[in-house]
C-alpha cells in the first residue's frame, strides 16, 4: 500500500516525505525526472528517470524501498 500511496501523493503533489529505518527521505518529481533525498546527506540528491527506477534501484542499507515497502510511513 505505501509504494501506491508513494506514487499517488506524487501525481498529486510533486513531492512525497517518508521515514524507513528512523530517518527522512523526500521523493520530488520535477521534469519527469525523480529525485530522492534524506535528511542527513541534505546535499546528495540522487536522480531517476522514473517512479519505479528509483523505487528498485535506490538502496537504503542494501535493499531497494520497494523491497522495505512494509516499513514505509508516510509523512503528512
Amino acid at each position: 500500500m505505501s509504494i501506491e500511496e508513494i506514487k499517488r501523493i506524487l501525481e498529486i503533489s510533486d513531492k512525497v516525505v517518508f521515514k524507513l529505518y528512523s530517518l527522512i527521505y523526500t521523493i520530488s518529481k520535477k521534469e519527469n525526472k525523480y529525485y530522492i533525498s534524506s535528511d542527513i546527506h541534505d546535499g546528495h540528491i540522487n536522480v531517476f528517470n522514473s517512479i519505479d527506477e528509483l523505487l528498485d534501484k535506490y538502496l537504503i542499507y542494501g535493499e531497494s524501498i520497494r523491497l522495505n515497502e512494509n516499513r514505509i510511513i508516510i509523512q503528512k
